[in-house]
């Protein structure tokens, strides 16, 4: 979508938003043993940041299906046996926007990990969750991480 027809969705979906944007993150966990997973450099303009692989889900999109399309477009590598793990919800300030996460883990397939997208990542590592979690890592990426370690798949303040 271009022009005039992207620019009214955004201005539907800034202030005026109606209801939260949908979006997929996903622990890529090196091997089975789930030691070391991936994470990057870099989010979005922050490039001082770690975050894991993840973004939009697209119209028509299953979740599970927008987390691998968001794993290739961004590392150029393949997940399998993919569990849903996290639901996150958070406000992003510096996007005017209020978020529902799906949070999904899955097990390196193929590939090896390649900045596809240089204007936003840096680089590509494997990190320990405990080495991780000591980084400046993008709020609902903590969530998720910390989740995937053996908190609940979603928690309410009630």
């Amino acid at each position: 979508m271009k022009g005039k027809g992207r620019e009214r969705i955004a201005e539907v979906l800034g202030n005026g938003q109606r209801g939260p944007r949908v979006g997929v993150a996903l622990v890529l966990w090196r091997t089975t043993e789930k030691t070391m997973f991936l994470l990057g450099e870099g989010h979005s303009s922050r490039e001082s940041i770690y975050a894991l692989p993840g973004g939009h889900v697209e119209n028509y999109e299953r979740l599970v299906d927008a987390a691998l399309r968001e794993l290739r477009e961004e590392a150029d590598v393949d997940a399998s046996l993919m569990n849903l793990v996290s639901v996150h919800e958070f406000e992003n300030t510096e996007k005017k926007a209020w978020y529902v996460v799906a949070g999904f883990e899955g097990v390196l397939a193929r590939g090896t990990p390649r900045v596809m997208e240089p204007d936003k990542k840096k680089n590509w590592g494997w990190w320990s969750p405990r080495d991780a979690l000591g980084l400046a890592l993008f709020e609902p990426d903590r969530v998720l991480i910390e989740r995937v370690v053996g908190g609940p798949i979603y928690r309410t303040d009630r």
